[in-house]
């Protein structure tokens, strides 16, 4: 009972000086793990960053209500002896509590976590007038005349300090979000007075917050051309050249806006204060409490408030300066950055392998998806990217239209709209879609353009995800492809002779074809890892129960003789598609039947007819056109809200689509029909 008795005794002296340093290092740990955010890094990590910002704030103010109780405590004890000792204990301590309040303030790069915290700066304020009035009161009731005085200077310097830096969360989100939002939309309308000297355009950074905010780049360009504020829309959406390199930086200023604006609410009054008054007032607090007479407080204490005062210096100076040099540092790991991670879902395999460890394999992948991260899209990313380059104008629609006597190059003239394009855009229908060629549309057969065209967008993925995967299960062990002349490509030479044009030509081919086929698996994994994770972000309205239909009727095909199996040979894939089983039939209605992987055989069956070259350049462009439609008819708060979690491709492939001047679902909206055709 004594050893409890000391042990709450010790917790009772200690439990201040613990609640303050943890607080202390929350804050440390922010500022190093902020950058991280900025990564594609594994979930595990994401999650531990959110439990440290929400600990943090409540960190700080149970640590600001433990000293108002010690001081209540203290207050009401009797004794002069007694209460001249709390007295001298509190004198120090109520120093920490300015220094709470500069931890309540949080770190810049911290100051939203989700998305929906952009639109709380109300909240923000309330909750800065409260935590603010909490500390003055605890400080004023706290403090007694016959302290020192320089405690007392020090402790007001810190008190501006904190004050300044609590503030700054609501007016960065007041002035990131309402005023940044509303001085676009002007510039749009051309209601904004603007030097006729200079030209009106818009930047690359107004184009990312304009579709992050769902706004219509090509309305506003259209806009400033009726009012006569440009002569055409060139002059406001100048073009763009897509390198890789400029994507990163497209990538930060969209997570800039929405999860850091305290680093994009700037004014020169603002970098005055952060980087010259700030480190005056707290070498200002430092050097007051170096000089003043400690003698009075325990050793203790004093050591912890150097501790504290240097440390949240630091933290408070050097923050900006921390966050982008680490920023660089992992810029040059192989960690990728946002948005540059390719996941993907195999449905088959996914199927085999529950259906031979059930609630193992479960578990297995929900830790692998919290501790590994997708890999970096590598080749699939550069060549999805190098086939944007041309998007302007483009309905990204057409990718399911299907007319082979149609003219690609084929122009039709609109009324109201001038033969030389006088409005800076020229304006054609096309009459084949954009991701399929003539030749190509002519190899499709029956069950391609059913697929495509008499099927739902998010079961058209589905059907596609499973021939392809069947397609690349029956091309394993082939070590080249087989052209479309039917010849078997040629091994290297030996060395010292020269390959002759027609070797060099087909050799560079069988590149081709096998980066096609790597990206046209990469993308059908990828497509179907949102059909099943993010339905929404797929398109709206996407069923998420399909992936479990289908499932389900592969592990009553593979499995309906009880035998494990976590590969399919190519005796299994045969019998596949030669569609040796029955459909699955639901239990509860016996009339109810699913088709999906029936319907996917056939259609891997009329793909797997076609020559290899074919083949994987026609699942490429479709793949192609199915990623690009999507990403265009998703909403932009979507994508904003998946930057937050480390990001998706589709929202790169969304963003250099709007840069580039392709029609996406606001420019629909907004645009008449005549013009996004």
């Amino acid at each position: 009972m004594h050893e409890i008795w000391r042990a709450l005794q010790w917790w009772d002296d200690w439990q201040l000086r613990i609640l303050v340093l943890g607080s202390l290092g929350l804050q440390w740990f922010l500022l190093l793990a902020a950058p991280m955010r900025k990564f594609s890094i594994p979930r595990i990590f994401r999650t531990c960053i959110w439990l440290a910002i929400i600990s943090s704030d409540a960190l700080a103010i149970y640590a600001l209500a433990t000293l108002f109780n010690r001081h209540s405590r203290a207050s009401g004890n009797c004794g002069n002896q007694q209460q001249q000792h709390s007295s001298s204990i509190l004198d120090l301590e109520v120093l920490w509590a300015p220094v709470l309040l500069i931890h309540l303030g949080g770190q810049k790069e911290m100051a939203v976590n989700v998305m929906e915290d952009d639109a709380l700066w109300i909240r923000h304020t309330v909750t800065l007038v409260s935590q603010v009035a909490v500390a003055l009161y605890t400080f004023c009731i706290s403090w007694h005349s016959s302290s020192d005085w320089k405690l007392l200077v020090a402790a007001v310097l810190l008190f501006v300090v904190g004050v300044a830096s609590l503030s700054e969360k609501p007016f960065a989100l007041n002035r990131a979000k309402i005023n940044r939002q509303a001085a676009l939309s002007s510039q749009g309308q051309g209601t904004k007075k603007k030097s006729r000297k200079k030209p009106v355009a818009l930047s690359e950074t107004d184009k990312v917050w304009m579709l992050l905010s769902d706004m219509s780049p090509l309305a506003a360009a259209d806009e400033l051309v009726a009012r006569n504020r440009a002569s055409s829309v060139e002059d406001v959406l100048p073009p763009l050249l897509v390198a890789e390199k400029a994507l990163p930086r497209w990538l930060g200023y969209a997570f800039a806006f929405i999860y850091a604006p305290a680093t994009v609410a700037v004014t020169p009054l603002y970098l005055l204060y952060h980087l010259l008054v700030v480190p005056i007032l707290h070498m200002a607090a430092l050097l007051l409490f170096a000089i003043s007479d400690k003698n009075p407080y325990k050793r203790a204490d004093v050591k912890i408030t150097y501790i504290i005062l240097c440390l949240t210096a630091a933290l408070d100076v050097l923050q900006v300066f921390v966050g982008q040099l680490l920023c660089r540092l992992m810029s040059k790991t192989t960690v990728p950055a946002l948005c540059q991670t390719v996941a993907s879902y195999n449905l088959i395999d996914t199927a085999l392998w529950e259906a031979n460890n059930g609630w193992i394999f479960k578990f297995a992948r929900s830790m692998r998806s919290c501790f590994c991260r997708p890999q970096h899209y590598g080749q699939v990313g550069a060549i999805v990217m190098t086939d944007l380059v041309d998007a302007r104008g483009r309905d990204l629609a057409s990718y399911r239209v299907f007319d082979a006597a149609a003219d690609t190059n084929t122009r039709t003239s609109i009324e109201g709209v001038n033969e030389d394009g006088t409005d800076g855009r020229p304006i054609e229908r096309l009459s084949s879609n954009w991701a399929l060629s003539k030749e190509l549309q002519e190899h499709c057969g029956v069950q391609v353009r059913n697929s495509l065209c008499n099927v739902s967008f998010d079961r058209s993925v589905l059907l596609w995800h499973i021939a392809t995967d069947l397609c690349r299960r029956c091309s394993i062990g082939n070590a080249d492809f087989v052209d479309d002349g039917g010849e078997q490509g040629a091994p290297a030479d030996e060395e010292g002779v020269e390959d002759s044009p027609e070797q060099r030509r087909h050799r560079r081919d069988l590149v081709l074809l096998r980066l096609h086929r790597e990206c046209a698996v990469a993308i059908s994994d990828y497509m179907a890892h949102l059909l099943h994770v993010s339905p929404e972000m797929l398109m709206t309205g996407s069923r998420h129960h399909l992936i479990s239909e289908a499932a389900e009727e592969v592990k009553y095909f593979f499995f309906r003789k009880k035998k494990k199996k976590n590969t399919l040979s190519q005796q299994d894939i045969e019998h596949f598609l030669a569609m040796e089983h029955k459909p699955v039939v639901n239990e509860e209605d016996d009339d109810s039947r699913v088709f999906h992987t029936e319907e996917a055989s056939k259609l891997a069956k009329e793909l797997m007819a076609m020559p290899d070259g074919t083949r994987w350049m026609l699942m490429y462009r479709v793949w192609l056109g199915m990623l690009c439609y999507s990403a265009s008819m998703c909403r932009g708060n979507l994508h904003a809200k998946s930057l937050g979690q480390g990001g998706e491709f589709l929202s790169l492939v969304w963003l250099t689509l709007g840069l580039k001047g392709a029609m996406c679902l606001t420019d629909k909206l907004q645009i008449p029909p005549y013009r996004s055709t």
